[in-house]
């Protein structure tokens, strides 16, 4: 089988690409690039199932041809807003599967508008299949724990404090030595921006992030602000939980005061103000200017990356609040892609179209399926680790 990854040269291209070739399966990975050169040095780091591939994602009909070569296009490129659709549309004309990394409710929107091109085609194309993946499949594993499900609420904590790879210092740092922004500061600057979807009462609207914050408990106990953000949750989960009357998903950023530098700069973004390389370049200029207002926690806060789901309903004719999330930290993001790459290869998705995590994986077999790709100490420890907490009526 032939995998062709789209954004072999970043971070999660390479990393991904690493837990590929590990498979018997896996003949050739070819990594692209619009740079060859740099294209030839991520294949030196892969390994020989690897080859180097030069392609501009927005040329869809140059992507599509070198695509038929292919089993499935594996897209880890970004910023999501300009290559998931690209991508998507090569695959469908190349009549080969499709999966990728994407960020963003407005954006997976766009991308599911080609599920009838998909169906006709005989394509099975999976969306947002990295950390989407694990938080969907998260929130379908809660609404199981409970007979009635009336809410749900997916909930992420990003970690920038000093010391991190993406916190703003480092990362002015890269910035100036590539002369480039990282495309994932574009994706997280993406879904700051408003106004975002929510599903509430059994229908769909919008809301500002700013001006729309929530308090959300940490499964520390602690209380954290959280935003409202453009996540792909609130879009699909209803249509294969159509039991559950509000979704939505929110976010939070490691040190706090960094929400507000986000939200500024999205919302500068949406009125058409800035672009997302100067609102990301603003963000890591300001904050590290003044390390000790933007980048410093109170006493006692979480920390750590960490995403999870709360659900409130009905067990056993009790109301019923319930948690879960992730037992401990694993590369959520690159394996649940590698996990639904391999999937899609295996024919475990029979499904045709443009779907989301939800409408073709189980939680339990997925979940189980990363199993291999946790540290030897975590191994044979659950995943996921959950709360109930019954409610008075």
């Amino acid at each position: 089988m032939k995998v062709l990854l789209l954004g072999g040269t970043g971070v999660f291209g390479k990393n991904t690409a690493g837990l590929l070739a590990r498979e018997k399966q896996i003949m050739e990975i070819g990594l692209t690039s619009r740079n060859l050169e740099a294209a030839q040095r991520a294949v030196l780091e892969v390994g020989d199932k690897s080859r180097a591939v030069r392609v501009d994602i927005e040329d869809i009909a140059r992507l599509s041809s070198i695509a038929g070569d292919y089993d499935i296009i594996a897209n880890a490129a970004g910023p999501t807003s300009k290559v998931q659709v690209p991508a998507l549309q090569a695959a469908i004309e190349a009549g080969v599967a499709y999966c990728d990394l994407g960020v963003g409710g407005t954006n997976a929107e766009k991308a599911l508008q080609l599920d009838t091109l998909a169906r006709a085609r005989g394509v099975t194309a999976v969306i947002g299949t990295g950390w989407f993946a694990i938080t969907s499949l998260m929130a379908v594993h809660a609404t199981d724990q409970l007979d009635e499900t009336e809410e749900l609420s997916v909930c992420m904590l990003f970690d920038y404090s000093p010391g991190t790879y993406y916190s703003p210092e480092p990362s002015l740092a890269r910035t100036r030595e590539q002369g480039r922004v990282e495309t994932s500061w574009d994706d997280i600057l993406e879904v700051y921006r408003g106004p975002v979807l929510m599903y509430r009462a059994g229908d769909w609207g919008r809301v500002e992030p700013r001006e729309n914050p929530v308090e959300v408990v940490h499964p520390s106990g602690y209380r954290i602000t959280a935003y409202p953000v453009d996540s792909q949750e609130p879009l699909t989960l209803p249509r294969f939980l159509p039991g559950v009357k509000t979704v939505s998903t929110v976010l939070s950023l490691i040190p706090p005061p960094l929400n507000e530098l986000y939200l500024l700069q999205g919302q500068r973004i949406a009125k058409g103000e800035t672009d997302h390389a100067k609102a990301a370049l603003a963000i890591m200029e300001t904050a590290v200017a003044d390390k000790e207002r933007w980048l410093t926690s109170p006493p006692g806060y979480p920390s750590g990356w960490l995403m999870w789901v709360s659900a409130t309903g009905i067990k056993n004719g009790r109301r019923v609040s319930y948690m879960c999330w992730p037992a401990f930290y694993w590369d959520w993001t690159i394996v649940s892609f590698t996990v639904s790459i391999l999937r899609i290869l295996r024919g475990q998705v029979t499904k045709h179209g443009v779907l989301p995590p939800e409408a073709c994986f189980k939680p339990a077999s997925f979940f189980k399926d990363t199993e291999q790709y946790v540290r030897d100490e975590q191994r044979g420890k659950p995943l996921l680790a959950e709360r109930f907490e019954w409610l008075e009526v």
